[in-house]
């Protein structure tokens, strides 16, 4: 029977049980209680609790599972797929679900820092474990699924292009990638996402365009802009709009931010042309509820993130509380008259 504290003082379980290892907190600082706790975990093992008695499900295995029947044919498919193998470096996933504790997640977390990961990547990367082990549990492969947090993570921001910087985005594109700049400029233009433009159709295409397959998972309507008008004409004849893959869009933009000096700006992707789009939206004075239908954001407090972007936002307000500060019956006003009263009242 072992129970030893951690660096907070809390008992921690450490037994073995017909060849499985358990490791689970007490949570506790009390000895006594610890132990009894201690005792209680080892007769609920022994009764074939904790998975101990069932035929083990390795990581591996029951990744397998879940991605064919909770995440095949998602849109987080990919993304998943390519986190769970960079999770593979980290973390064996032959062995048991069971083993992933608590102690487990916390190597894990560091072994991810350690390697250059940010808190946002670690988080996407923790996501995947957590709702495997969420799923083990609703299957009733595992007992219980350790908490896994999320890692706190820097506001995040909204890089917007400057005037200088569209031109020399488009001068670029017209000099060296001449088919592929009209691309660039629908985006600035839409302010849709990169993957929901590269899936139109010319079907999609009449007055208006029809994005399907949103990140929201709607279908967004929009009446096209003269700019986006101007791009689609001058592509007419090609089997589709814009006939490339997600890479080899990411491989011209490569050259443009390399073109610009801007190689360690992480902030200036693809996507800075839709928070461009949204931030001059703002700035002309549409309000944000229209801004919101534009951009199909799914929720409004998405939008807020450009409410910052209006010029002299709050200037309404100030205007407000000033008139009220100069009002007969404001609070400063009544604090002045009943000072002249008690000056004239002393003489």
């Amino acid at each position: 029977m072992t129970i030893e504290k951690n660096e907070f003082g809390i008992y921690q379980i450490d037994l073995t049980v017909n060849g499985s290892r358990i490791r689970k907190t007490t949570k506790t600082k009390d000895r006594a209680l610890a132990l009894k706790i201690h005792a209680l975990v080892e007769s609920q093992a022994l009764l074939g609790e904790y998975g101990i008695g069932k035929p083990k499900v390795t990581l591996d295995n029951a990744f397998k599972v879940a991605l064919r029947s909770h995440w095949k044919g998602s849109k987080a498919e990919h993304k998943v797929v390519q986190n769970w193998e960079l999770l593979k470096l980290h973390l064996d996933t032959t062995k048991d679900i069971a083993s992933v504790d608590t102690v487990t997640v916390r190597n894990l977390v560091i072994a991810l820092s350690e390697s250059g990961n940010s808190n946002a990547t670690i988080n996407r990367k923790l996501a995947v474990l957590r709702a495997l082990l969420n799923l083990c549990v609703e299957w009733g492969d595992l007992k219980y699924a350790p908490k896994i947090k999320a890692l706190k993570e820097p506001p995040s921001r909204c890089r917007v292009l400057t005037d200088d910087e569209e031109i020399s985005m488009m001068q670029f594109f017209n000099s060296h990638y001449p088919e592929q700049a009209g691309l660039f400029q629908f985006l600035l233009s839409s302010g849709n996402r990169l993957s929901e433009v590269l899936k139109l159709t010319w079907f999609d295409v009449s007055s208006s365009v029809r994005f399907t397959d949103t990140k929201s998972g709607a279908t967004l309507h929009k009446p096209l802009t003269e700019e986006m008008k101007s791009v689609l004409e001058s592509r007419r004849g090609l089997p589709v709009p814009f006939p490339y893959t997600v890479d080899m869009v990411e491989s011209y933009w490569k050259h443009f931010r390399k073109h610009m000096g801007y190689e360690d700006d992480s902030e200036f992707v693809i996507h800075a042309l839709r928070h461009t789009c949204a931030s001059r939206l703002v700035q002309a004075g549409v309000d944000l509820k229209r801004v919101q239908s534009w951009l199909g954001h799914k929720s409004y407090a998405t939008t807020l993130k450009y409410a910052h972007s209006a010029e002299g936002h709050l200037n309404d307000v100030v205007k407000v509380a000033n008139s009220r500060s100069k009002s007969e019956n404001s609070l400063s006003v009544v604090c002045l008259k009943v000072d002249k009263v008690r000056q004239i009242g002393n003489k």
